[in-house]
């Protein structure tokens, strides 16, 4: 598949091999691998934009896409939220008269901490602490170092997600993805329990459409339209075919995927527990991103073609002029939301 560049700046890739040449990007090794990490930074940058502004409507803070991690690196802003989060579980009970217990978990943190100082350290471990208390999960957690040196943002990310969840449920507004999240659980159990209504006569009236409906009718139009455009030019024999299935549902290459369109510029897939742009998808799952990435020096295959064949499965047929080439596939792997049958 060609993937054209957009008007969301996204990098466009277009990799095509032919018998006898190597795939690349750059043309260079070691650039290849930076320009790989750089659009898996990029993929990144609309759940960095929707936690900020979250963030920032949150804890009164200013804090953006570009300043994401220089702004929660020493663990002030995390424990805050934390603590937010905690009172507003207390008040939620009290209000609710539940019987739900709320761990008592008193998070301590240095508010002047500086940015990799021991006390980031400090403050980040607590909050981490914090977290367990309240049941997150180790695979929605990160190391102190991840933060506090900017290693693993994408685990940042997550765990700040999933701490939106527990945040909606005592009563804190959640960013824009957890609400889309809540939209699409909500289908699904539409889906389950579909019946049939009694049928009543009424009466006819011809009334404009609600300005709502023309709005939600437009954006799906539009999330339409971007995800032909990022499907719409695979080459392959075999193709990475799309079919939509039902408003925000589709069939990408296989698997049933429920896409939104965040801020009215980002096209988003739910994949698993979590998300990613709809390019980044397309081009770690794509058969046609299939190319030899080796380092200078480096000796030996990284795959073979057979190896090539066996992942891609029945898409390798159109490979055979090639078998004697050497490549590695580029891709991910999601859980799926499952096949059409």
């Amino acid at each position: 598949m060609i993937m054209e560049e957009g008007n969301n700046n996204h990098v466009a890739m277009d990799v095509t091999m032919t018998a006898g040449r190597k795939g690349s990007l750059t043309g260079d090794s070691e650039a290849d691998l930076s320009m790989l990490q750089q659009r898996k930074d990029e993929a990144l940058t609309p759940m960095k934009e929707d936690l900020a502004d979250w963030l920032q409507n949150t804890l009164s803070i200013d804090i953006t896409a570009d300043t994401f991690m220089d702004a929660l690196d020493n663990g002030v802003y995390v424990c805050k939220l934390a603590e937010l989060i905690h009172t507003k579980a207390l008040e939620w009970r009290s209000e609710c008269r539940s019987e739900e217990d709320i761990p008592q978990f008193k998070i301590r943190y240095r508010k002047n901490a500086q940015s990799g100082s021991f006390f980031a350290r400090d403050n980040t471990a607590c909050f981490l602490k914090w977290c367990r208390a309240y049941g997150v999960k180790d695979e929605c957690l990160f190391e102190s170092e991840g933060l506090v040196l900017h290693k693993q943002p994408r685990s940042v990310i997550v765990c700040l997600l999933e701490l939106a969840r527990i945040g909606m449920k005592y009563g804190l507004e959640p960013p824009h993805l957890i609400k889309m999240e809540t939209e699409i659980e909500k289908e699904e159990e539409e889906i389950q329990e579909i019946h049939v209504p009694e049928l009543k006569k009424v009466k006819v009236q011809a009334q404009r459409p609600e300005s709502g409906k023309l709005k939600k009718k437009q954006k799906t139009d539009d999330i339409d339209v971007e995800v032909q455009r990022q499907t719409s030019r695979c080459q392959c024999p075999n193709c990475f075919k799309l079919t939509r299935i039902s408003e925000g549902k589709y069939n990408i290459g296989g698997k049933v995927l429920f896409i939104r369109m965040l801020k009215g510029k980002h096209v988003m897939v739910r994949v698993g527990g979590g998300w990613d742009t709809l390019q980044h998808y397309i081009q770690t799952h794509d058969p046609c991103r299939i190319m030899e990435m080796k380092r200078a020096g480096s000796k030996g295959s990284l795959l073979d073609a057979d190896e090539v064949k066996r992942k891609v499965g029945s898409r390798a047929g159109s490979m055979e002029d090639i078998a004697d080439e050497k490549f590695l596939v580029i891709k991910g792997r999601y859980k799926g939301v499952g096949k059409k049958s």
